[in-house]
């Protein structure tokens, strides 16, 4: 998985919410790009899908792709190739790789139209044991072209098969041409992917020996989602928690029941799941017990006529800001215990009193121990 945003410099907003998603099995691929501008008095935003490369930045309100990578494997990680017309773009990019005894498959469905409505994906080498999901919006499918005119709807999810069907996700969007921008956030745990609660949506339904099965919730128009399906020895566990409201006090968490050797949190500034907030912040926080990282966007929701407040983030610790760009948790040094992990109050700099709801994705330590290999790298 590769995430890449406008940020050049770890721990340092930057202006503008561009966030690109991608995903690659080096020989199939699938990437997600969304962009909603900073300080423009009418809201200019773009989103596109992609069936080649890992990374995609896009220019807001054009849709043009500016600087674009695609990835091929070396014998100790990855090498990406860029291209595209704007140099100075040089954004940080972080990724994640699955190695050792796994199997993965990357490609894309057109979830249906029409409530109930279902969609599969077939041929896999085994049985899933996650599957990541990237949601397209606007109708655009992959290839379709940038969507210039109507909204950027990122979502990222997470889906697993092991142990019953166990599924979150979180959904930021922005609309285009506003001269109020709007920007909503929800945090579902009944989906794997899709936009803002009772719109769009897909539920996963089944997973067997060679695939899975997605059903439409929502019976507006049909829209495209990218997938990761992975399939490893490990155990592990999807579940939600609340963000600590305290820096004065360490932060223990012991619901996945064992010791992670990979961890994955999706932020938001959702305050109840399955209810959208009219907040605009999301974010994806990584772990492997020795490297860790954050990758966040935010859009500012106004109630009067305002010029557009967007921005990026890239950190090595847990970092995520709310809808303005005001920081609501820095934290480093997370580590891993028996049960799951812990943030000392020492390594705390900073603890909203509001109880966010995150979503975290654990992997057990002990079988394979090789599930996951961090690297931030920047463009070159």
């Amino acid at each position: 998985m590769f995430q890449a945003t406008a940020g050049a410099t770890i721990n340092t907003a930057a202006a503008g919410n561009i966030q690109s998603l991608g995903f690659t099995d080096f020989t199939n691929s699938r990437v997600v790009t969304n962009t909603d501008a900073d300080n423009v008095a009418t809201t200019t935003v773009s989103s596109n899908g992609l069936t080649t490369g890992v990374v995609d930045i896009l220019t807001a309100g054009t849709g043009t792709s500016v600087r674009h990578a695609t990835a091929a494997t070396t014998t100790d990680g990855v090498t990406l190739t860029w291209t595209g017309s704007n140099t100075a773009i040089r954004p940080i990019v972080c990724v994640t790789l699955v190695k050792g005894t796994s199997v993965s498959a990357v490609g894309s469905v057109t979830i249906p139209n029409g409530t109930g409505s279902t969609v599969s994906i077939t041929g896999l080498a085994a049985k899933p044991t996650m599957i990541f999901a990237a949601w397209l919006g606007n109708g655009i499918g992959f290839g379709g072209g940038a969507n210039t005119t109507a909204s950027a709807r990122s979502s990222f999810g997470i889906g697993t098969c092991d142990v019953g069907l166990t599924q979150r996700t979180w959904t930021l969007r922005t609309d285009d041409g506003l001269t109020t921008p709007f920007a909503e956030t929800d945090l579902r745990n009944n989906r794997i992917a899709g936009e803002l609660a009772a719109t769009r949506s897909a539920e996963l339904t089944a997973c067997n020996s060679d695939g899975a099965t997605f059903t439409k919730r929502d019976a507006v128009t049909a829209e495209d989602m990218a997938y990761w399906a992975v399939t490893i020895p490990d155990a592990v566990k999807l579940g939600s928690v609340d963000s600590p409201t305290t820096a004065s006090a360490d932060w223990t968490v012991t619901g996945p029941g064992f010791q992670p050797q990979f961890l994955m949190m999706g932020l938001s500034v959702a305050t109840a799941e399955n209810t959208q907030k009219t907040e605009g912040a999301v974010g994806i926080y990584q772990s492997d017990g020795t490297r860790e990282n954050t990758v966040g966007v935010s859009s500012q929701q106004f109630g009067s006529a305002n010029n557009s407040n967007t921005q990026s983030l890239v950190a090595n610790k847990v970092l995520f800001a709310g809808h303005d760009g005001t920081t609501l948790h820095d934290a480093s040094t997370l580590t891993f215990n028996a049960s799951g992990w812990t943030i000392l109050d020492a390594n705390y700099t900073t603890a909203s009193a509001t109880a966010y709801k995150w979503f975290y994705f654990a992997v057990q330590s002990g079988v394979s121990n090789n599930f996951i290999l961090l690297r931030r790298r920047r463009a070159d």
